[in-house]
């Protein structure tokens, strides 16, 4: 079936979480100054209990002011509410697809491939891309006409770009923002599974209105 999210972008569950973890400590070490540049960085590198107590005190202070400001609530007002008929869930999910491969033209990277140009290259600018590429998406469906039936599902993925959007542009801002971009690094995996699960509810609507 049609895929929802571009395939390039989406990486599985298991790729994320190994590559995001083994950044995060990355991540920790260049905020906390406990190594010169992110290349310096050695496996097993530990941080001494003083600096985990600085770390896990920043944490809970950044996470009480939202730093990463994800699901941001979709204001109902904004959204074009369409007719509840197979001909408009048709259109929909037409419109759904057209948009994410307009949005995601000539762009063919991974999400691990993402993550290592900015991390292990120090080059950002795929990460800017792919956050552009997601607000694209955004901007263009929350213009898009939806059934009146389908309102939940359209909120939950206008959240969906919206956070891809708000995550990548963190990470493709790491070097004057560190810490937002761990913390955008700790929400990939919930985004790779935010995806997975919206492209089941996607196939299975496609194929209640027989596409």
């Amino acid at each position: 079936g049609q895929q929802l999210i571009a395939t390039s972008s989406v990486a599985t569950a298991t790729e994320g979480q190994n590559l995001t973890e083994e950044i995060g400590k990355t991540m920790a070490s260049k905020i906390l100054g406990a190594s010169k540049d992110l290349l310096n960085y050695k496996a097993g590198e530990e941080l001494s209990q003083e600096e985990k107590q600085i770390s896990d005190e920043l944490t809970n202070q950044l996470k009480n002011k939202n730093y990463l400001p994800l699901n941001q609530p979709i204001d109902e007002k904004s959204l074009k509410i369409a007719a509840d008929s197979v001909s408009a869930k048709k259109q929909y999910l037409e419109s759904l697809v057209a948009i994410n491969q307009e949005c995601f033209k000539n762009f063919d990277k991974s999400v691990s491939n993402v993550l290592k140009d900015a991390f292990e290259k120090g080059d950002t600018s795929s990460s800017k891309k792919l956050s552009e590429n997601y607000n694209c998406v955004f901007n263009d469906l929350i213009n898009t006409p939806v059934p009146s039936d389908w309102v939940s599902f359209h909120k939950d993925l206008l959240t969906h770009y919206q956070n891809c959007k708000i995550v990548y542009e963190a990470i493709g801002n790491y070097q004057n923002d560190p810490i937002k971009a761990s913390f955008a690094l700790d929400a990939i995996k919930e985004l790779i599974n935010s995806a997975e699960q919206l492209q089941t509810i996607f196939e299975i609507k496609a194929k209640s209105v027989g596409l």
